[in-house]
């Protein structure tokens, strides 16, 4: 999973970092825990997505698209991606410099 946590965030920047802490943090919390798996459900994740139509299929993807980026939100250690964001950091620092 860390993987593609990685990708999603290489994409999109590090800034995401301080949003995953503010979703794991509501994560933590009984409340926060049942809205974000009611959401996870809602979103048909884990679940199969074909259906009876191409139409249906593709609806199904896009909804569990939604699911995968929050499960990633809730699964990614941070402590490892800072760790990813400081040494690109580094290696960009270096490469400039040169």
């Amino acid at each position: 999973m860390i993987g593609l946590v990685k990708r999603v965030f290489r994409r999109k920047g590090y800034s995401n970092i301080e949003s995953i802490q503010k979703y794991q943090t509501v994560y933590n919390t009984p409340e926060g825990r049942w809205v974000l798996e009611d959401i996870l459900a809602l979103c048909k994740y884990g679940e199969n997505a074909l259906g009876g139509s191409d139409r249906e299929t593709n609806f199904n993807l896009g909804a569990q698209n939604i699911g995968i980026e929050l499960a990633q939100r809730l699964t990614a250690s941070v402590k490892e991606l800072q760790e990813l964001k400081n040494k690109e950091e580094l290696s960009t620092d270096v490469y400039d410099e040169g």
